[in-house]
């Protein structure tokens, strides 16, 4: 079980992709009232976002896992994902082959569905993807490989730090 699941990400690299259609967040109106004079800062200055909700996170994660993957650039994702055995595996996978002058080419993960469960600080998520069609070549000149996708189930588990989310396992639930 665990190598299938270490295999079905560091050879065919495909973490997640978020696919979404969220507007950005409004952008404040300016105000009517007259502007502050002094060098207090003024209420929206002071008030804080909202913490970031796991689903917004896993989006998140998801964009940079996918785009670790084409650029080879893994600082980022490993920000996010250094407490994750599978994950450090991938991005070290990935940096192997861009640093042997290979590549990776895909479009990831498309996010069909989360359920949350587990503590509020310690949430398991069960992912249910669908894998894109993903090319790429372990170093210049090596055989082209290609990875044709399809349906999986995954258990991602996160933790809290100061309301910063962190990867902390990435697992492939068996099928049926």
């Amino acid at each position: 079980m665990v190598l299938r699941s270490l295999a079905a990400l560091a050879v065919p690299l495909v973490l997640l992709v978020s696919c979404t259609n969220d507007d950005p967040d409004p952008i404040l109106a300016p105000s009517a009232s007259p502007t502050p004079t002094s060098d207090e800062p003024s209420p929206t200055e002071t008030a804080s976002e909202d913490p970031e909700s796991p689903e917004e996170f896993i989006e998140r994660w998801n964009d940079l896992s996918t785009e670790m993957q084409n650029t080879g650039e893994t600082d980022a994702y490993l920000e996010l994902s250094s407490r994750c055995d599978a994950c450090v595996a991938v991005a070290e996978r990935v940096d192997s082959y861009f640093a042997a002058g290979g590549f990776v080419k895909t479009k990831g993960w498309t996010l069909n569905g989360v359920e949350r469960s587990g503590p509020a600080s310690r949430p398991t998520m069960t992912l249910d993807v669908t894998s894109s069609p993903t090319s790429y070549r372990e170093a210049t000149g090596s055989r082209l490989k290609r990875f044709d996708g399809g349906a999986y189930t995954y258990e991602l588990s996160l933790a809290t730090d100061d309301n910063e989310w962190a990867v902390t396992s990435l697992v492939e639930v068996s099928q049926p």
